[in-house]
Protein backbone atom coordinates (compact mmCIF):
# COMPACT_ATOMS: atom_id res chain seq x y z
CA UNK A 1 0.00 0.00 0.00
CA UNK A 2 1.39 3.58 -1.15
CA UNK A 3 0.47 6.33 1.16
CA UNK A 4 -1.18 9.22 0.01
CA UNK A 5 0.35 11.24 2.78
CA UNK A 6 4.15 11.84 4.23
CA UNK A 7 4.71 13.77 7.41
CA UNK A 8 7.86 13.19 8.63
CA UNK A 9 10.44 14.73 6.66
CA UNK A 10 12.97 16.96 6.95
CA UNK A 11 15.35 20.09 5.49
CA UNK A 12 18.88 21.42 5.17
CA UNK A 13 17.99 23.14 8.13
CA UNK A 14 18.30 20.16 10.69
CA UNK A 15 22.22 20.31 9.39
CA UNK A 16 22.29 16.26 8.98
CA UNK A 17 19.64 16.39 5.73
CA UNK A 18 19.81 17.63 2.42
CA UNK A 19 17.74 20.02 0.05
CA UNK A 20 15.67 22.41 0.80
CA UNK A 21 11.85 23.03 1.33
CA UNK A 22 10.73 23.47 -2.44
CA UNK A 23 13.06 20.33 -3.23
CA UNK A 24 11.02 17.96 -1.11
CA UNK A 25 7.78 19.43 -2.05
CA UNK A 26 7.99 19.08 -5.65
CA UNK A 27 9.18 15.50 -5.15
CA UNK A 28 6.39 14.54 -3.48
CA UNK A 29 4.59 16.26 -5.81
CA UNK A 30 6.02 13.90 -8.33
CA UNK A 31 5.37 11.01 -6.60
CA UNK A 32 1.56 11.33 -5.78
CA UNK A 33 1.59 12.42 -2.31
CA UNK A 34 -1.43 14.41 -2.12
CA UNK A 35 -0.64 15.44 1.96
CA UNK A 36 3.45 16.58 3.09
CA UNK A 37 4.37 17.52 6.36
CA UNK A 38 7.70 19.33 6.82
CA UNK A 39 8.97 18.38 9.82
CA UNK A 40 11.90 19.09 11.37
CA UNK A 41 14.60 18.50 14.44
CA UNK A 42 12.56 21.20 16.49
CA UNK A 43 15.11 23.97 18.14
CA UNK A 44 15.17 24.40 21.65
CA UNK A 45 16.41 27.60 23.59
CA UNK A 46 20.41 27.70 24.27
CA UNK A 47 20.54 24.55 22.52
CA UNK A 48 23.52 24.30 19.47
CA UNK A 49 24.45 20.97 18.76
CA UNK A 50 25.92 20.83 15.28
CA UNK A 51 24.31 18.57 12.78
CA UNK A 52 21.45 17.80 15.30
CA UNK A 53 19.00 20.48 14.75
CA UNK A 54 17.67 23.59 13.72
CA UNK A 55 18.93 26.90 16.19
CA UNK A 56 16.21 28.51 18.22
CA UNK A 57 17.12 31.73 15.77
CA UNK A 58 16.04 29.89 12.68
CA UNK A 59 12.31 29.45 13.98
CA UNK A 60 10.67 32.16 12.59
CA UNK A 61 12.20 31.71 9.00
CA UNK A 62 11.20 27.82 9.04
CA UNK A 63 7.46 28.96 10.05
CA UNK A 64 7.23 31.74 7.26
CA UNK A 65 8.90 29.57 4.48
CA UNK A 66 6.31 26.94 5.39
CA UNK A 67 3.45 29.28 5.17
CA UNK A 68 4.94 30.25 1.66
CA UNK A 69 5.25 26.94 0.56
CA UNK A 70 1.21 26.39 1.66
CA UNK A 71 0.49 29.22 -0.22
CA UNK A 72 2.79 28.54 -3.34
CA UNK A 73 1.09 25.18 -4.08
CA UNK A 74 -2.12 25.51 -2.37
CA UNK A 75 -3.42 23.94 -5.88
CA UNK A 76 -1.52 20.84 -5.75
CA UNK A 77 -0.46 19.55 -2.84
CA UNK A 78 -1.63 20.24 0.97
CA UNK A 79 0.88 20.88 3.25
CA UNK A 80 1.31 21.14 7.34
CA UNK A 81 4.37 22.41 9.17
CA UNK A 82 5.46 20.36 11.49
CA UNK A 83 8.18 19.51 13.91
CA UNK A 84 10.07 16.12 15.11
CA UNK A 85 10.20 16.59 18.68
CA UNK A 86 12.00 14.81 21.76
CA UNK A 87 9.99 14.56 24.92
CA UNK A 88 11.75 16.23 27.48
CA UNK A 89 9.50 16.86 30.56
CA UNK A 90 12.22 19.61 31.55
CA UNK A 91 11.31 21.40 28.20
CA UNK A 92 7.72 21.35 28.17
CA UNK A 93 6.86 24.36 27.97
CA UNK A 94 9.01 25.14 24.64
CA UNK A 95 7.14 22.27 23.40
CA UNK A 96 3.82 23.63 23.91
CA UNK A 97 4.81 26.84 22.50
CA UNK A 98 5.93 24.53 19.87
CA UNK A 99 2.66 22.69 19.63
CA UNK A 100 0.31 26.25 19.03
CA UNK A 101 2.44 27.64 16.46
CA UNK A 102 1.97 24.24 14.29
CA UNK A 103 0.24 21.92 12.47
CA UNK A 104 1.55 19.02 14.18
CA UNK A 105 4.13 17.32 16.56
CA UNK A 106 5.71 14.21 16.16
CA UNK A 107 7.19 12.32 19.29
CA UNK A 108 10.74 11.15 17.59
CA UNK A 109 12.85 10.03 20.53
CA UNK A 110 16.38 10.37 19.96
CA UNK A 111 18.23 11.21 23.28
CA UNK A 112 18.01 11.08 27.22
CA UNK A 113 19.82 13.94 27.70
CA UNK A 114 20.08 17.32 25.78
CA UNK A 115 22.68 19.69 26.42
CA UNK A 116 25.08 22.06 24.66
CA UNK A 117 28.40 19.71 25.43
CA UNK A 118 26.70 16.55 26.56
CA UNK A 119 24.20 15.24 25.10
CA UNK A 120 23.07 11.01 25.17
CA UNK A 121 21.90 9.47 22.25
CA UNK A 122 19.88 5.93 22.16
CA UNK A 123 21.32 5.78 18.64
CA UNK A 124 24.67 3.97 19.37
CA UNK A 125 24.29 1.97 22.71
CA UNK A 126 21.28 0.71 24.50
CA UNK A 127 21.71 -0.94 27.95
CA UNK A 128 18.52 -2.67 29.07
CA UNK A 129 17.90 0.38 31.53
CA UNK A 130 18.38 2.77 28.56
CA UNK A 131 15.71 1.08 27.16
CA UNK A 132 13.18 1.13 29.75
CA UNK A 133 14.28 4.48 30.29
CA UNK A 134 13.54 5.07 26.56
CA UNK A 135 9.92 3.57 26.73
CA UNK A 136 9.23 5.47 29.96
CA UNK A 137 9.85 8.89 28.24
CA UNK A 138 8.12 8.33 24.93
CA UNK A 139 4.75 7.40 27.26
CA UNK A 140 5.33 10.82 29.14
CA UNK A 141 4.87 12.38 25.84
CA UNK A 142 2.52 10.48 24.71
CA UNK A 143 0.35 10.73 27.55
CA UNK A 144 -0.14 14.75 27.06
CA UNK A 145 -1.82 14.93 23.84
CA UNK A 146 0.56 16.98 22.15
CA UNK A 147 1.86 14.82 19.42
CA UNK A 148 0.18 13.40 16.14
CA UNK A 149 2.25 10.03 15.95
CA UNK A 150 5.09 8.50 17.57
CA UNK A 151 8.19 8.13 15.05
CA UNK A 152 9.99 5.13 14.90
CA UNK A 153 9.16 3.54 18.35
CA UNK A 154 11.48 0.75 17.92
CA UNK A 155 14.08 3.02 17.30
CA UNK A 156 16.20 1.59 20.38
CA UNK A 157 17.23 -1.60 18.45
CA UNK A 158 20.02 0.99 16.62
CA UNK A 159 21.65 0.90 19.83
CA UNK A 160 21.45 -2.79 20.88
CA UNK A 161 23.00 -6.39 20.58
CA UNK A 162 20.26 -8.36 20.72
CA UNK A 163 16.23 -8.02 21.60
CA UNK A 164 15.29 -9.28 24.93
CA UNK A 165 13.52 -9.02 27.98
CA UNK A 166 14.12 -5.84 28.89
CA UNK A 167 12.91 -4.66 24.76
CA UNK A 168 10.07 -7.14 25.69
CA UNK A 169 8.68 -4.74 27.84
CA UNK A 170 9.49 -1.69 26.72
CA UNK A 171 7.72 -2.75 23.75
CA UNK A 172 4.85 -3.62 26.01
CA UNK A 173 4.87 -0.24 27.55
CA UNK A 174 5.23 2.31 24.48
CA UNK A 175 2.20 -0.04 22.45
CA UNK A 176 -0.12 -0.14 25.42
CA UNK A 177 0.53 3.38 25.93
CA UNK A 178 -0.08 4.52 22.32
CA UNK A 179 -3.47 2.37 22.12
CA UNK A 180 -4.56 4.20 25.32
CA UNK A 181 -3.79 7.81 23.87
CA UNK A 182 -4.60 6.90 20.51
CA UNK A 183 -1.64 8.09 18.78
CA UNK A 184 -0.38 5.99 15.74
CA UNK A 185 2.79 4.20 15.56
CA UNK A 186 5.48 4.69 12.78
CA UNK A 187 6.42 2.64 10.35
CA UNK A 188 9.70 4.20 9.67
CA UNK A 189 11.25 3.88 6.06
CA UNK A 190 14.25 5.33 6.70
CA UNK A 191 15.69 2.10 8.82
CA UNK A 192 16.02 0.08 5.55
CA UNK A 193 18.08 2.75 4.08
CA UNK A 194 20.27 2.09 7.11
CA UNK A 195 20.97 -1.18 5.96
CA UNK A 196 20.98 -4.70 7.95
CA UNK A 197 22.68 -4.31 11.27
CA UNK A 198 24.07 -7.77 12.97
CA UNK A 199 22.54 -9.01 16.05
CA UNK A 200 23.12 -11.98 17.97
CA UNK A 201 20.42 -13.53 16.30
CA UNK A 202 21.05 -12.84 12.56
CA UNK A 203 21.31 -9.68 10.99
CA UNK A 204 18.13 -7.65 10.68
CA UNK A 205 17.13 -3.94 9.59
CA UNK A 206 16.90 -1.85 13.13
CA UNK A 207 13.62 -0.67 12.05
CA UNK A 208 10.97 -1.55 11.15
CA UNK A 209 11.50 -4.37 13.39
CA UNK A 210 9.36 -7.51 13.51
CA UNK A 211 8.91 -8.52 16.98
CA UNK A 212 8.01 -4.73 18.19
CA UNK A 213 5.17 -5.08 15.67
CA UNK A 214 4.05 -8.47 16.34
CA UNK A 215 2.92 -6.85 20.06
CA UNK A 216 1.68 -3.86 18.33
CA UNK A 217 -0.48 -6.28 16.37
CA UNK A 218 -1.54 -7.85 19.89
CA UNK A 219 -2.88 -4.94 21.08
CA UNK A 220 -4.13 -3.42 17.87
CA UNK A 221 -2.31 -0.54 17.67
CA UNK A 222 -3.28 1.88 14.66
CA UNK A 223 -0.12 2.37 12.26
CA UNK A 224 0.99 5.05 9.58
CA UNK A 225 4.04 5.09 7.16
CA UNK A 226 6.50 7.05 7.15
CA UNK A 227 8.90 8.23 4.59
CA UNK A 228 11.75 10.19 7.61
CA UNK A 229 13.17 11.96 4.16
CA UNK A 230 16.34 13.79 4.63
CA UNK A 231 16.87 14.39 0.67
CA UNK A 232 14.27 14.98 -1.91
CA UNK A 233 14.46 11.86 -3.60
CA UNK A 234 13.74 9.40 -0.73
CA UNK A 235 9.97 10.13 -1.73
CA UNK A 236 11.05 8.08 -5.50
CA UNK A 237 12.17 4.81 -3.62
CA UNK A 238 9.72 2.22 -3.17
CA UNK A 239 12.22 -0.73 -2.98
CA UNK A 240 11.85 0.46 0.77
CA UNK A 241 8.08 0.39 1.13
CA UNK A 242 7.96 -2.91 -0.24
CA UNK A 243 10.85 -4.33 2.01
CA UNK A 244 8.76 -2.95 5.25
CA UNK A 245 5.33 -4.85 4.12
CA UNK A 246 8.18 -8.25 3.40
CA UNK A 247 9.59 -7.50 7.12
CA UNK A 248 5.47 -6.74 8.45
CA UNK A 249 3.96 -9.87 6.48
CA UNK A 250 1.07 -11.69 7.65
CA UNK A 251 0.70 -9.30 10.67
CA UNK A 252 -2.82 -8.13 11.50
CA UNK A 253 -1.80 -4.09 11.65
CA UNK A 254 -3.98 -1.51 11.85
CA UNK A 255 -1.80 0.61 8.93
CA UNK A 256 -4.02 3.77 7.92
CA UNK A 257 -4.09 4.31 3.72
CA UNK A 258 -4.91 8.15 4.43
CA UNK A 259 -3.82 10.15 7.41
CA UNK A 260 -6.25 13.34 8.50
CA UNK A 261 -3.40 15.34 10.80
CA UNK A 262 -6.46 18.01 10.85
CA UNK A 263 -8.80 15.21 12.55
CA UNK A 264 -5.97 14.63 15.24
CA UNK A 265 -5.69 18.61 15.84
CA UNK A 266 -9.59 19.13 16.55
CA UNK A 267 -9.43 15.57 18.61
CA UNK A 268 -6.85 17.42 20.97
CA UNK A 269 -7.54 21.00 20.61
CA UNK A 270 -8.16 21.63 24.27
CA UNK A 271 -5.15 20.43 25.64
Amino acid sequence: MKPNYSYHNHTYRCGHAVGREEQYIESAIEEGIQYLGISDHCPFKGIYIHGDRMHYEELEDYLAKCQEMKEKYADQIEIFTGFEVEFLKERSEEIRELYNRSDYLLLGHHLRELHPDHHAEYTYYCSDSDVLQYAKEVCEGLETGMFAALNHPDYFMLGRKCWNEACEKAAHMICECAKRCNVPLEINLKGMRRGKHRYRDGEFYPYPYRRFFEIAAEYGNTCVYGHDAHAPLDFVDERELALAEEILQGLNLNILESFDIKAYRRRNNDI
